[in-house]
């Protein structure tokens, strides 16, 4: 979720209400087939949806939500929608072909945190850094993709994540794709 600038203040009520909240145990997910936002014929967006998992990070991303709402902060306008972003295309381009084309990828994956990332906008897109995580209880299973804390300090636009492994993933994405 997207929060955009926001001060010391908020940002450490932030913290606190996520802190004190249940944000469930952790759970395995898998990654599948490929999308686009709004539709394949224009796409603006090239995504990575779910094929199992999606029920898990739904409710994950809701108890987040009241989290960040009890904080002060705007709710959400727009639902849940669980995807990894591949690309954002500009112009729009038709990827129908791509998306129908390409077989599902089928790629395990263990949600183990919630993580508060920092980005920032440059030239050459956005650069993400992590400020804050919280893990998930349970199990740590094999495979697991670890990240590592940063620092709190922060200035600049603010997005709640779920930590999903994303250099990674995208690495492995590449290989299946190239």
């Amino acid at each position: 979720r997207f929060l955009g600038d926001i001060e010391d203040v908020s940002y450490e009520l932030l913290l606190s209400r996520l802190a004190e909240t249940d944000l469930g145990r952790r759970f395995r997910l898998r990654w599948a087939g490929l999308g686009a936002f709004p539709r394949a014929t224009r796409a603006t967006v090239l995504w990575l949806g779910l094929d199992r998992g999606e029920d898990a990070l739904s409710a994950l991303a809701t108890t987040v939500d009241v989290a960040v709402d009890g904080a002060g902060f705007p709710p959400e306008d727009r639902p849940f929608n669980p995807h990894l972003t591949l690309s954002r295309l500009r112009p729009a381009e038709d990827v129908s072909v791509l998306v129908t084309s390409t077989p599902p990828f089928a790629i395990p994956m263990e949600v183990d945190r919630v993580t508060v990332y920092q980005s920032r906008l440059g030239s050459g897109g956005a650069a993400y850094r992590v400020l804050e995580e919280f893990p998930l209880p349970g199990e740590k299973r094999r495979g697991t993709i670890v990240g590592e804390r940063t620092g709190r300090r922060f200035g600049g636009s603010l997005e709640l994540c779920v930590f999903l492994g994303l250099q990674l993933l995208l690495r492995e994405i590449r290989t299946l794709v190239v």
